[in-house]
């Protein structure tokens, strides 16, 4: 129960990054061009058969390990010009690679520990269409033990073995190369040391200047792309002026705020693009009922005058609870940012980690996420889906036209009730019961 709380998302910005940081790993085949493989690189990056075929099952204990590792060690916390020394034990980061790649089925990876080296596998499979080649690029990496700086032991990418000697240069030359001359060396002498000891880790960190942070974050919205910020403030300054025809916050359906906002994307979409009319009224209903740090992802939406004219939102509802609006609409934003992989992975990790805690595990709240994903993805699933989706919304619809009915679905189950009816996320149990929410939300006549 209770909306998404602030860590998912830093969670989702952690995808992000992520994602960031994988491109710019395969930016390494441009390097391994230009240090004689320019023929077989490619052909040689990819294979038919993947290095790691899935990420651990998880259970609320995965979480909420997850989710402290990340707490204790959130880098936005981290005092710049000051060194952090960051402690994990190999369970630990395993723990949170399985909760950070939940659902995520392009990418699986595992870290294993000794103490000689830390190994770190990873899988990332492409798209099928270029299966003639091979569907899979596998990484091996090994750090090993360093009292100055980042060592790197190993790197293979695929069937193409880098000397060691050469895989720093080729991961600052991919940094330079996405982010500015001279950002790689910067961002690899940000690790000051690293120790081991047993299976555990121990890395001296020093965060790098807020001007290369700045220049990450910019080249992450670069990689992002998933909206105009000058468009989603159109419509976010719209729900500003939509919210004052609600000035005593009496309880309202979010249909209310559905309808006007996509009657208003058709009437744009005359001249515009239909897509990105929706993809931007989505984003902006995100920003609005939940968490401006979206504006990571997208660049400046809120002017000064908007921040000055907060959200009044705690009266908004579907089925009666203003939480399903948070799970919903923050779920259709994390769609547009990551598909819905992403959607599925921040809301089953909120729902993990609160098994753990007093809320509990809620299939309620499931649900709703997973609304909101279909919800996004209908929406710019095309020129003509978009154009459709515009129309029906634009009706007199009431709740059922954009949610399923959930009320009865289990909520609040503790860590270890959830352990005994369902096990783990890969239960049949569990995945007969959201292939029953999935069916819900199909039968929506909006996605037919």
């Amino acid at each position: 129960m209770g909306g998404p709380p602030p860590p998912v998302i830093g969670f989702m910005y952690g995808f992000r990054i992520m994602g960031f940081l994988i491109s710019v790993f395969l930016w390494l085949l441009i390097p391994l061009a230009l240090i004689g493989l320019p023929a077989t690189a490619l052909v040689l990056g990819v294979q038919k058969t993947p290095l790691v075929t899935e990420n651990q099952n998880l259970t609320p204990t995965d979480a909420e390990k997850a989710i402290a590792l990340w707490e204790r060690y959130d880098p936005r916390h981290m005092k710049p010009g000051e060194v952090t020394r960051v402690v994990a034990h190999e369970i630990d980061l395993n723990s949170a690679v399985s909760v950070g790649l939940s659902n995520v089925g392009t990418l699986s990876g595992r870290v294993n520990v000794n103490p000689a080296r830390i190994n770190v596998d990873a899988t990332v499979e492409l798209p099928p269409r270029i299966s003639a080649l091979g569907r899979y690029v596998n990484v091996r990496a090994a750090f090993a033990p360093s009292e100055s700086g980042l060592h790197v032991a190993r790197l293979r990418i695929g069937r193409i073995e880098l000397p060691p000697q050469l895989a720093l240069p080729a991961v600052q030359i991919a940094f330079d190369t996405v982010i500015g001359p001279g950002r790689g060396e910067e961002i690899l002498n940000s690790v000051r040391s690293v120790a081991v000891s047993e299976k555990s880790v121990s890395v001296a960190y020093l965060p790098p200047s807020q001007q290369v942070t700045e220049e990450i974050k910019t080249a992450i919205q670069a990689v992002a792309n998933i909206a105009d910020a000058s468009r989603v403030r159109v419509y976010y300054d719209g729900l500003v002026k939509l919210a004052d025809n609600h000035p005593n916050l009496t309880p309202v359906s979010m249909a209310a705020y559905i309808r006007p906002i996509f009657r208003y994307a058709a009437s744009r979409s005359v001249k515009g693009d239909p897509v990105e009319e929706n993809r931007a009224a989505i984003l902006a209903l995100a920003i609005y009922f939940r968490d401006p740090r979206f504006e990571l992802l997208i660049g400046n939406v809120l002017t000064q005058k908007l921040r000055e004219r907060p959200p009044r939102t705690l009266h908004v509802r579907l089925q009666g609870r203003h939480d399903f609006v948070q799970h919903f609409i923050i779920s259709a934003g994390l769609a547009l940012a990551g598909g819905l992989d992403m959607v599925e992975a921040a809301g089953l990790f909120k729902e993990l980690r609160d098994a753990t805690k007093s809320s509990g595990f809620s299939f309620t709240d499931l649900a709703a996420n997973r609304a909101g994903g279909r919800f996004a993805r209908g929406a710019v699933a095309s020129r003509e889906a978009a154009t459709q989706f515009q129309t029906k919304l634009s009706a007199e619809i009431g709740e059922e036209d954009i949610f399923p009915r959930i009320l009865d679905l289990p909520e609040g189950l503790t860590k270890a009730e959830f352990e005994y009816k369902f096990g783990d996320t890969n239960s049949q149990d569990y995945k007969e019961l959201t292939a029953e929410i999935d069916r819900r939300i199909e039968n929506i006549p909006l996605y037919q």
